[in-house]
């Protein structure tokens, strides 16, 4: 059993949400130009995408895990630093080595790529504050673990070849962490974005096999 229950974690969000305002508004600015880089990529986009994507790792865990999650879960701290060496990842693949580029194909995994970082932008957090608890307790990519996840992963599918194994792996595991915690909780909602989040990986996990290096 968990310490804590899905109303608990509703409430969370809440508390996180109003700790950071205004930053929301940053949130879904960037990665909206994060959406639309691989249609006008440029010499520099890989290590645009880089900084913000690592900023909003890097938020989530030291903000959310070992700031306001860790006093209700004993393995928070575990997730932090985690989400913590996933931005540093970040920045030493798409930052430092700029080896990355986010390019539209019109393909599969680019239409897969956009409708699921739409999802994680748009679509879920409109129905959190519409049909759900309310917008006070809204998911953003960039601020919460679950949409930075899938907005991590659902990139990747954009990624011009192959995208790099070592910046899916700890996505991945977090989704399997949150959907794990969603089905004990028995929150099916709380399972929707890790899902989409597994989606993903298993699509990245077909495209790099088809998709020469």
């Amino acid at each position: 059993m968990l310490p804590f229950d899905a109303d608990v974690l509703t409430s969370l969000y809440e508390q996180v949400n109003r700790a950071l305002w205004p930053a929301q508004l940053a949130a879904i600015v960037l990665a909206a130009a994060l959406v639309a880089i691989p249609f006008k990529p440029f010499a520099q986009a890989g290590r645009l995408a880089g900084v913000v994507l690592a900023g909003g790792w890097l938020v989530s865990g030291a903000v959310f895990q070992l700031g306001y999650f860790a006093p209700l879960n004993f393995a928070a701290p575990i997730y932090g630093w985690c989400f913590i060496a996933q931005a540093l990842l970040l920045l030493w693949t798409l930052v430092l080595r700029n080896t990355v580029w986010f390019v539209w194909d019109g393909g599969f995994y680019s239409w897969a790529g956009l409708v699921l970082a739409l999802v994680a932008l748009f679509a879920a957090p409109l129905a959190t504050g519409l049909f759900g608890a309310g917008w006070a307790a809204a998911e953003l990519p960039g601020l919460m673990p679950d949409p930075t996840a899938l907005f991590t992963l659902s990139l990747l599918l954009l990624v011009r070849a192959r995208a790099p194994w070592h910046l899916i792996v700890l996505p991945c595991l977090w989704c399997l962490v949150a959907v794990a915690t969603g089905w004990v909780l028995e929150a099916p909602a709380l399972m929707i974005l890790p899902a989409a989040g597994l989606l993903a990986t298993l699509m990245l996990m077909a495209k790099n096999r088809r998709v020469a290096v």
